[in-house]
């Protein structure tokens, strides 16, 4: 069974680009230091509840910037999952998994409204492979229950990456869920 997820995600990541390479846009959708152009953000009232898209930006491992056939720049939350912060274990790992899969690819957005932040939440599809549901089972994110998804298969992929040990539920640690993560990164 490791085996066949470990086969998964090299099936997601194959013919990809470098994900070092991919230039990340600031959140503010302005020009960054070094010149490069503006961005120009849809919000998500806007956006059809489906939609093909290019990823262009990997802001970390369940939020990325997609632009829209009408060159609209849309940024997407993952419906149903919750990846390692930035500073987190395994928050570098997620990043690179997600960008190393999907960056610069064509892929479709099913959109379940917007978050408070003004993001589009989605499931993100390459192909026929739900992306959220590939995260989890390469132990790159937890089923977060709180969000829109009520989802069993990302639950019963979670738990079979943990009996697994795959990714960020390898060794003996305990994982610490990015929800509580931030909550301590407050305090």
């Amino acid at each position: 069974m490791k085996h066949s997820l470990t086969f998964l995600l090299l099936a997601i990541m194959a013919g990809c680009g470098d994900p070092q390479t991919e230039q990340q846009p600031n959140d503010q959708g302005q020009p960054s230091d070094d010149g490069s152009a503006q961005l120009q953000r849809t919000s998500a009232a806007e956006v059809p509840a489906e939609f093909l898209a290019k990823v262009i930006g990997v802001i970390d491992g369940d939020i990325i910037d997609v632009l829209t056939v009408d060159n609209e720049t849309v940024r997407i939350r993952f419906n149903g999952i919750d990846a390692p912060e930035r500073g987190q274990p395994f928050g570098n790992s997620a990043k690179q998994t997600l960008s190393a899969s999907i960056a610069g690819k064509m892929v479709r957005v099913v959109s379940y409204g917007d978050d408070k932040y003004g993001r589009v939440i989605g499931d993100i599809y390459l192909d026929d492979t739900l992306i959220n549901l590939a995260l989890v089972q390469a132990g790159m994110a937890w089923h977060y229950v709180r969000s829109t998804s009520d989802r069993d298969d990302l639950e019963e992929a979670e738990k079979q990456a943990r009996e697994l040990g795959t990714g960020l539920w390898q060794g003996e640690r305990k994982a610490i869920p990015p929800w509580q993560w931030r909550r301590m990164s407050k305090e």
